[in-house]
C-alpha cells in the first residue's frame, strides 16, 4: 500500500512531495542571492569611474570658506570663484578645476590626467606643486580615491562579522520562511542607499546596511536547502544555488562598466543592483509560498542554521582547526580585496578597455562584452569566479575521490604568490596571471570547506563554520581599505601586490603547519 501511495504522489505532478516541486524551489533559492552577489561586486567592477567621481571637485560656497580656512592662498581662491561664478555654475572635473590654476605657475595641464602621479614628461612630484592644487586633491578626497572604495568594502565587512554572531540565532527562532525576508529586505534597503547616496557618508550606511543582509541571506539559503534536500540531492542543491550566486559576480564585472557608460553615470550601475535585488526579493517570496505548501502537506521541519557561533565550543577546538582557519583568512583576504580594485588596477597600469567597443544595442553590447571578457578591465577581473564556476564541481569529486585535502591547500597557496607578483613587478598581461590565481581559487576551497566536518566533532560544526566565517570576514573588512590606501600612499599597486603574495606565503606556512598536523593525527585530511 505505501508503493503504491508513493508511486501515486510522482504522477501528481507539482505535488510537494515530487523531484519537480523540490527543483522548483531551488531555481528561487537559488536566485535568493544572485542579487547580492551582484550588489556586492559592482563597487569593485565599476572602482576606475568611481575613483574618477571621488576625485571630482565640486564647487560651492562651503567648499570656498573651507579652503579658505585651510589656507587656500588668495589668487587661487579668486580662480576657483571665477571658474565657480562664470563657467562650470556649481560642478567641474579636478582637471578642469585647476587648468587655468595650473597655467598661472607655468606648469602643462598634462599633469593632471593622472592627479596623483608625478608627470613622465616633468620631473615634477605632487608635492612639487601649488599649494592651492594639493590642497584641492586633499579637500575633494583625491589623495585617499582608492582608499575610499576600498572602504565601502569594509563597512560590508564590518556588519557581516556582527550578523554572523545573530542571524543563525534569528533563523533558529523565526524559522527560515521570515529570517530570510527581513534578510532580503535589509539587502534591498541597503542596495537603495548605495544608489540614491548624495555623500560618502550615506553610502557607508547603506552598505552597512546591505552587508547586515547579505551575509545572513547564504546561511538561510544553506538552512532552506538542507530542510528541502536532506538526504536527497544535497550536494547537487548546494552547487547549483552557489553556481546561480556567482553568475551574480560574473554579471556584475561583465557589465558594471557598460551599464554606467551606456546609460550615462556609475549610479546607473548600482541602479542596476537594486533591480537585481528586487529580483531576488520577489524569488524569496515565491520561495515563501512553495515552501509554507510544502510545510503544510509534508510536515517540514526547520532545520538550523548551521553557522552559529557557541562560545563554550570554542576552547574544544584542536590546533588543526585553527590552522584551517587562519588559512582561510589569509586566502580569501588575497582574492576578494584584490578583486575590489583590480578592474581599476588593469586599467590604471595596463591601459586595458573598460568596456568592449562595438556598435549595436544595449543587449548586444552585452554580449560582447561577454564574448570579450578576456580583454576588458572587469573581465579579467572575473577570470577567477569563472574558473571557479566551471571547475569546482570537479574539483570537489576529485577531492572527494583521492583526498588529499591538506597538499591540495598548500599548492593552492602556493599558486597565489606568483600570480600576485607576476601582477606586481612584471608588465605581464594580467589575463594570464588571473587564470593561475583561478585555479588557486578552485583548489583550496575545494579542498578547505569539506575539511571543518573531519576535523571538529559533529555537535561543534556550526560553531566552527561561524567562527571560521566570521575570522574571515574580519580580513576582508581590513585588507580592501588597506589595497587601496597603499595605492594611494605609493601611487602604484605594487606594494598592494607584495603585500597580496605575502598573504599567499602565510596561507602557505598555515597549510604546511596543517598537513604536519594532520599527520600526527592519522592522515584523516589526506584520507579519501
Amino acid at each position: 500500500m505505501t508503493e503504491t501511495i508513493s508511486e501515486y504522489r510522482e504522477h501528481l505532478g507539482f505535488h510537494p512531495s515530487t523531484k519537480l516541486y523540490r527543483f522548483t524551489i531551488l531555481i528561487f533559492v537559488s536566485l535568493l542571492t544572485f542579487g547580492s552577489y551582484f550588489a556586492y561586486d559592482i563597487i569593485g567592477a565599476i572602482a576606475p569611474t568611481l575613483v574618477e567621481e571621488i576625485t571630482t571637485f565640486k564647487i560651492t560656497d562651503a567648499t570656498l570658506d573651507s579652503l579658505r580656512i585651510h589656507g587656500m592662498p588668495g589668487q587661487y581662491l579668486e580662480s576657483i570663484k571665477k571658474i565657480k561664478n562664470d563657467e562650470i555654475r556649481g560642478q567641474t572635473s579636478l582637471v578642469d578645476t585647476l587648468d587655468n590654476l595650473l597655467r598661472q605657475d607655468g606648469l602643462d595641464i598634462t599633469l593632471l590626467k593622472q592627479p596623483d602621479r608625478s608627470s613622465e614628461d616633468e620631473n615634477i612630484s605632487t608635492e612639487d606643486l601649488p599649494r592651492g592644487y594639493r590642497l584641492i586633491i586633499q579637500f575633494s578626497g583625491g589623495a585617499n580615491a582608492r582608499s575610499t572604495v576600498g572602504s565601502m568594502y569594509t563597512m560590508y565587512s564590518i556588519a557581516a562579522i556582527l550578523s554572523v554572531l545573530i542571524g543563525g540565532f534569528l533563523i533558529d527562532r523565526l524559522g527560515t520562511r521570515k529570517a530570510s525576508m527581513i534578510f532580503s529586505i535589509l539587502v534591498l534597503i541597503g542596495a537603495g542607499i548605495v544608489a540614491i547616496s548624495g555623500n560618502l557618508s550615506v553610502l557607508f550606511l547603506g552598505r552597512f546596511i546591505f552587508g547586515a543582509g547579505s551575509e545572513p541571506l547564504v546561511v538561510a539559503q544553506s538552512a532552506i536547502l538542507a530542510r528541502w534536500f536532506k538526504g536527497k540531492e544535497l550536494a547537487l542543491s548546494f552547487g547549483i544555488a552557489l553556481t546561480v550566486s556567482r553568475l551574480g559576480t560574473l554579471f556584475s564585472f561583465n557589465t558594471g562598466e557598460l551599464i554606467a557608460r551606456h546609460f550615462g553615470g556609475y549610479q546607473y550601475a548600482l541602479f542596476a543592483a537594486v533591480i537585481f535585488c528586487c529580483i531576488s526579493l520577489l524569488a524569496n517570496v515565491v520561495y515563501i509560498i512553495m515552501d509554507w505548501r510544502g510545510e503544510k502537506i509534508l510536515r517540514l521541519k526547520d532545520e538550523g542554521a548551521e553557522e552559529q557561533i557557541v562560545l563554550a565550543d570554542i576552547k574544544h577546538f584542536k590546533p588543526s582547526f585553527w590552522f584551517v582557519t587562519f588559512l582561510c583568512v589569509t586566502f580569501y583576504s588575497a582574492i576578494f580585496p584584490f578583486t575590489a580594485l583590480s578592474t581599476d588596477l588593469f586599467v590604471d597600469k595596463w591601459s586595458i578597455a573598460r568596456v568592449a567597443e562595438m556598435e549595436g544595442g544595449f543587449l548586444k553590447q552585452i554580449f560582447n562584452n561577454f564574448f570579450h571578457m578576456f580583454s576588458t578591465a572587469g573581465g579579467i577581473s572575473s577570470i577567477p569566479i569563472f574558473a571557479s564556476m566551471v571547475a569546482a564541481p570537479f574539483a570537489g569529486h576529485l577531492v572527494d575521490k583521492i583526498g588529499k585535502r591538506a597538499t591540495l591547500m598548500i599548492y593552492g597557496s602556493l599558486i597565489l604568490i606568483p600570480s600576485h607578483l607576476l601582477m606586481g613587478v612584471t608588465n605581464i598581461y594580467p589575463a594570464y596571471p588571473m587564470f593561475t590565481l583561478g585555479i588557486a581559487f578552485v583548489l583550496v576551497p575545494a579542498a578547505m570547506w569539506p575539511a571543518i566536518p573531519l576535523i571538529v566533532e559533529k555537535e561543534r560544526v556550526g560553531t566552527a563554520f561561524g567562527l571560521m566565517t566570521m575570522i574571515q570576514n574580519v580580513g576582508l573588512g581590513l585588507f580592501p581599505y588597506l589595497n587601496g590606501k597603499l595605492r594611494d600612499l605609493t601611487h602604484s599597486y605594487t606594494a598592494s601586490l607584495i603585500m597580496f603574495a605575502s598573504l599567499g606565503l602565510f596561507g602557505l606556512c598555515f597549510a604546511i603547519l596543517l598537513k604536519r598536523a594532520d599527520t600526527k593525527a592519522g592522515s584523516v585530511l589526506e584520507g579519501a
